[in-house]
């Protein structure tokens, strides 16, 4: 039993310092849209202007008003016309202590600046009674849903057919 936790508590710190603190900043797949468009969005730490991007994190002050938000990174959007890469990212647990990662390329997608609305999309929507199952309803991207998500998000076009379940993560 000690050991389990011994082997789980090196694991978890392994990956701590391993892996990127931005992970799902603009890095991941947020929606498919029906026709195989992609939208990837911000996160919730992030501010989006035009193509810059700022990544702020949360920084304790001694003043009164306790938390102050400090810029950590900043980093530049594709534009329409280039490429983005999909990965397949897995840790596997061959070894006793050590994990290893696998990654692999997928494929490409192309950055696009085109209308989306009057596309559909699949919501998931939750009834009032929560013992009910959630239901997953299509919903077409009107004027004013366009344009919440050109100003948080980019879209994006496969090149090719590919698993888009098999995909972790994009990288530009």
């Amino acid at each position: 039993m000690r050991s389990k936790i011994i082997k789980n508590t090196f694991l978890m710190a392994f990956l701590v310092t391993v892996l990127p603190t931005n992970l799902y900043a603009f890095h991941t797949i947020t929606e498919i849209l029906n026709n195989n468009k992609l939208i990837i969005c911000k996160d919730y730490d992030q501010v989006k202007t035009d193509q810059k991007v700022e990544v702020y994190t949360r920084k304790f002050s001694n003043n009164r008003r306790g938390t102050e938000l400090e810029k950590t990174e900043e980093f530049i959007l594709p534009k329409a016309g280039q490429q983005i890469t999909l990965h397949h990212n897995e840790l596997h647990s061959t070894s006793k202590f050590f994990p290893t990662t696998h990654t692999e390329i997928l494929g490409t997608a192309t950055v696009v600046n085109t209308k989306i609305a009057g596309e559909a999309r699949v919501v998931k929507q939750v009834s009032k009674n929560k013992r009910e199952t959630v239901e997953r309803k299509t919903e077409i991207i009107t004027e004013q849903d366009e344009a919440k998500i050109l100003k948080n998000c980019f879209v994006a076009v496969l090149d090719k057919e590919i698993k888009l379940k098999d995909v972790t993560s994009i990288s530009f």
